[in-house]
């Protein structure tokens, strides 16, 4: 993952995935997903998303919702997901990942 430009913009990727190793889950299983990334605009975000997957050992990602975030972590409620939003402000990318594996037919 490259660090994340002097003023990128943040975006917020809604999305399913196959965990391999090294995902800390059982490989094969498809789990789904909440990404943030930087980037000049969506396309460089989502290309950041993709190389931030795969180094986390998710595989077959699938973007179901992609949304531009114009005020950054600010717009989102403290917690977890803002902490992974700041994360992606300072590092590029953060994933959060459900526990639960998805159904075969989800």
């Amino acid at each position: 993952m490259q660090p994340a430009s002097n003023h990128p913009g943040l975006f917020c990727f809604v999305g399913q995935a196959i965990a391999s190793d090294p995902a800390p889950y059982r490989t094969g299983a498809r789990h789904a997903l909440l990404a943030f990334t930087t980037g000049d605009d969506a396309d460089a975000a989502r290309d950041l998303l993709d190389e931030a997957a795969e180094a986390h050992g998710w595989q077959h990602l699938r973007i179901l919702q992609t949304k531009p975030l114009p005020n950054g972590a600010r717009g989102i409620e403290s917690g977890p997901l803002r902490d992974a939003a700041e994360t992606a402000l300072t590092n590029g990318a953060s994933l959060v990942v459900w526990p639960d594996e998805l159904p075969l037919d989800a």
